[in-house]
């Protein structure tokens, strides 16, 4: 259901299983190697790794997608936001140059990619990167990397 973006599947499934709270970690289990078996294939791939840009792009992109899945499928329900953000936590912090790529991403959309972009769409696109930020161990080597980048 993960894997086929079954959401309507995936709330029906959450909606019998949350009737007994100690079985809705049984859909997390299955929900967090998914994650980040997504996850790795990006910070994995050769091409990203070359591309800061496209790097933090797409792990936005399946961030986005994720919290879709959260919204729509389980209710937002903390329990699966916490599985998520494991997840993330876990692969996200297996490269060290992700705090780089996510400071020269910052950099670039607060110089050049919210120019002309409306205030609603601005702010929706630096919470996204906020997001993926609380996801990072070294926040301290994010912030020395965004300070050399305004330097």
């Amino acid at each position: 259901m993960f894997e086929n973006s079954r959401l309507q599947d995936l709330n029906l499934l959450y909606m019998m299983f949350k009737r007994d709270p100690q079985t809705l970690g049984l859909i997390i289990q299955k929900m967090n190697p998914y994650i980040e078996k997504r996850g790795e294939a990006i910070v994995n791939d050769e091409v990203n790794l070359k591309d800061p840009i496209t790097f933090t792009q797409k792990l936005l992109n399946l961030k986005a997608e994720m919290d879709t899945m959260l919204k729509e499928s389980f209710d937002n329900s903390m329990l699966f936001q916490k599985g998520r953000d494991s997840s993330f936590q876990n692969f996200m912090n297996t490269k060290q140059n992700t705090p780089h790529y996510l400071a020269l991403y910052s950099h670039k959309e607060l110089t050049s990619g919210l120019k002309g972009v409306s205030d609603e769409e601005t702010e929706e696109r630096l919470d996204a990167v906020i997001r993926l930020f609380c996801c990072l161990h070294g926040r301290d080597v994010f912030m020395k990397a965004y300070v050399k980048h305004l330097a």
